[in-house]
Formats: C-alpha cells, sequence, structure tokens
C-alpha cells in the first residue's frame, strides 16, 4: 500500500531487494500499529494519528530491539514515510 510513497518521485524502477526490504519494513511498522490500535490508548486515533505519533525525523519504534540492521531498516522507511507524509499534509 505504502511503496509507493516511499519511492523517490520521477524514478521509473526501485530496485527488487529495496523494495523487498521497504515492504519487509512496512510490515513491521504496520504490524506494530496493529497492536498500539487495539490497545485500550489507540482506539479513538486515526491513521494518521497513530502514524503521527510513531514515526518521525528520527525513525519509527523499536521492533527488533536485538537487530540492529533490521531496526536501522525500519527507520530509514520510517523517516521517508514520515516526510512523504509530513510534505502531502497528512501529518504534522
Amino acid at each position: 500500500m505504502f511503496l509507493h510513497v516511499l519511492g523517490r518521485p520521477g524514478a521509473r524502477r526501485t530496485a527488487k531487494t529495496t523494495r523487498n526490504r521497504n515492504s519487509g519494513a512496512l510490515h513491521a511498522l504496520g504490524g506494530y500499529l496493529v497492536e498500539e490500535a487495539i490497545s485500550e490508548d489507540g482506539l479513538d486515533m486515526t491513521t494518521n494519528e497513530l502514524l503521527a505519533e510513531h514515526i518521525d525525523t528520527e525513525g519509527g519504534p523499536i521492533i527488533h530491539l536485538h537487530e540492529q540492521t533490521w531496526q536501522d531498516e525500519i527507520d530509514m522507511v520510517c523517516r521517508k514515510l514520515h516526510k512523504r507524509l509530513k510534505a502531502q499534509g497528512r501529518i504534522a
């Protein structure tokens, strides 16, 4: 769903390995956000509010505490997603 958001504007293709890494990181972030959404605190939040609360210019939530390489991928994707959603005015 968000893979097109992470692509560079005007870029025709993204390498398959990059798409796979981005897809995996987005899947992990999505799972985390679903878990947060069904918790008591997240019931009344919209998708944009959940994203704004959990991603920023520094990265995303700690999902893989003991796997720094994988966490770095998640943070990179969260930074790109935050930048793009902010440019679109979807998050503050």
